[in-house]
C-alpha cells in the first residue's frame, strides 16, 4: 500500500471469548505515533465491520425491494440514473449524525467481549460525538431509487438502533469496499503532496474518466471527495480521515469550450439542493487534460454559491442491495 504502511492492531482480529488485548500498554510500540489518527480510521471500519456482519441480516443484491415494487416500476437494474432528483430521491435530512459511531453491538453490551472492547476503544481513541453517514446515505438513495419506492420524507436524521439509521450504517460499512479498501484509498490520498504530478488533483483526471462512462451508461455513481490533508505530528494543518466526504453523481456536464467539467451530485449534506456540482477545470470527461503544463483545480459548489475546495475525487462501488423489507412496507407509493 504506497505511502501507508499497514499497522498492526491485534485487536481486530480478537475472537469472542478471548481477552482484548489493552492498547494502553501496546500502542506506542504496535502503532507508530504518526500513524495513530490513520490507524483510529482503520480501527473504527474494522469494528464497524465486524459488529455489522454479526448482527445485521443480509441483503440481496439487484432484484429490488422483495415484495414492494409497483407493478408497473421499472425493470429492477435498468433505471437510468439520468432520472434521479435530489429533491425527490435524496433523503431530506441532513448528513448529521450524534452519539456513538460504533455499532449497535458494541453501543448497546453491557458485559462479554463486546463490552470489554467498546471499553478499550473509547478509553484509547478519541471517537467524534458528531459523525456523518454519507456514503451510507448516498447508497440507500440509490437502492430506494432503483427499486422505484418512495424515499422516507423525514426532516430530522434517524435515531439510532431504528431501521433507517442500522440500513444507513450498513450501508456506509460496505460503501468502503471489500476490507474496507476504500477507506485506506481515502488514508492515502490525504499523504499526497498538494502539488504536482502525484497529487490528488492531478489523480483526479484518470477518475474523471472512469466516473464519466459509468454516469453516461445510464449508472449511479458514488464519489470519493478528499477535502483534507494528512496531519503530520504536531502540525495544524490538517485534517481527520472523517472529514473527507462522499457523494453520488448522476451527472456529468462538459463545461463550455471544453475546458472542465461539472459532476451533478447528491450531497447528503445539502439535502434537497438540485444545484450542488464538483466542478473540475483544465480536465474532462475523457480522462485529459486540456491544458497539461496548467494544474487541475476542483470545487463543490452550491445553488446558493457555497464553495470548498476540493483536494481530489475518485470512483468508489455500488452495488445494489434490497431495501430492507421494514422500510419498504413503510414506503407509502411506489415511483411511477
Amino acid at each position: 500500500m504506497a505511502g501507508l504502511p499497514s499497522p498492526r492492531v491485534p485487536i481486530l482480529l480478537t475472537a469472542p471469548g478471548r481477552e482484548v488485548p489493552d492498547l494502553r500498554r501496546r500502542s506506542s510500540r504496535v502503532i507508530p505515533s504518526a500513524m495513530r489518527p490513520s490507524a483510529l480510521m482503520i480501527v473504527a471500519v474494522m469494528i464497524a465491520d465486524m459488529g455489522l456482519r454479526s448482527d445485521a441480516p443480509p441483503t440481496e443484491a439487484h432484484h429490488g425491494a422483495t415484495g414492494s415494487t409497483a407493478p408497473d416500476a421499472e425493470t429492477p437494474g435498468k433505471r437510468p440514473g439520468s432520472e434521479f432528483r435530489v429533491a425527490r430521491h435524496g433523503f431530506a435530512f441532513r448528513n448529521s449524525f450524534s452519539g456513538s459511531p460504533l455499532p449497535t453491538a458494541l453501543r448497546r453490551a453491557t458485559s462479554g467481549w463486546e463490552n470489554a472492547l467498546r471499553g478499550t476503544i473509547e478509553r484509547n481513541f478519541e471517537l467524534p460525538k458528531e459523525f456523518g453517514l454519507c456514503g451510507g446515505m448516498c447508497l440507500a438513495a440509490a437502492d430506494f431509487f432503483h427499486a422505484g419506492l418512495a424515499i422516507p420524507r423525514m426532516e430530522t436524521p434517524p435515531q439510532a438502533g431504528t431501521p433507517l439509521y442500522e440500513y444507513l450504517y450498513q450501508r456506509q460499512v460496505e460503501s468502503w469496499g471489500k476490507a474496507s479498501v476504500y477507506a485506506l484509498k481515502f488514508l492515502r490520498w490525504m499523504r499526497l503532496p498538494d502539488t504536482g504530478t502525484d497529487s490528488p488533483s492531478e489523480r483526479s483526471v484518470a477518475e474523471l474518466g472512469t466516473i464519466a462512462t459509468s454516469v453516461r451508461a445510464g449508472e449511479l455513481v458514488p464519489i470519493g471527495l478528499v477535502l483534507v490533508r494528512h496531519a503530520e505530528e504536531g502540525a495544524r494543518n490538517g485534517g481527520k480521515p472523517w472529514e473527507n466526504h462522499q457523494v453520488l453523481c448522476w451527472k456529468v456536464e462538459p463545461r463550455e469550450g471544453g475546458v472542465g467539467v461539472d459532476l451533478h451530485v447528491y450531497d447528503p449534506n445539502f439535502p434537497k439542493d438540485e444545484g450542488v456540482v464538483i466542478r473540475v477545470s483544465n480536465a474532462t470527461g475523457d480522462g485529459k487534460k486540456p491544458a497539461p503544463d496548467r494544474p487541475v483545480m476542483l470545487a463543490r459548489l452550491t445553488s446558493s454559491g457555497k464553495a470548498t475546495p476540493v483536494r481530489g475525487v475518485f470512483a468508489m462501488p455500488y452495488e445494489r442491495k434490497d431495501v430492507p423489507e421494514e422500510l419498504a412496507r413503510a414506503s407509502t407509493d411506489h415511483e411511477p
